[in-house]
């Protein structure tokens, strides 16, 4: 057993794309798939940019908004996730913070995801 420590202290400041918040990596898997932890502080964000590979959001603390390039900011809470395909633009933004897991590989899509759907129905 191997015990691990992932606090916001560890973390890398990113502020590129007029972000404001930090990133740990978690794991880098051989099939091409990155774990990062992302903590946005008090209106923390993660800058509109386009997902270079599919990327899965999934909030383990606190909530914010999320919006691609033709929807309004939509709300995340603790124990949901979203997910952008590959080309898709984006942003996330925390009034109050925000901790979530993101996971990122070319091989990740919809039919991968094993989660029922916020909307009953892909939003």
């Amino acid at each position: 057993m191997k015990f691990f420590k992932f606090d916001m202290d560890l973390g890398m400041h990113v502020t590129h794309f007029d972000s404001n918040f930090f990133i740990t990596p978690f794991a880098q898997l051989e099939a091409e798939a990155k774990i990062s932890l992302f903590t946005l502080r008090e209106n923390g964000v993660i800058g509109f940019h386009k997902a270079v590979v599919p990327q899965l959001l999934v909030v383990l603390a606190g909530e914010g908004y999320v919006r691609n390039d033709i929807d309004e900011f939509v709300q995340l809470s603790k124990g949901e996730a979203v997910l952008w395909e590959a080309g898709e633009w984006h942003e996330t933004k925390s009034d109050n913070g925000l901790i979530a897991l993101v996971i990122e590989s070319i091989y990740l899509n919809n039919n991968q995801i094993l989660l029922e759907t916020k909307y009953g129905l892909q939003h």
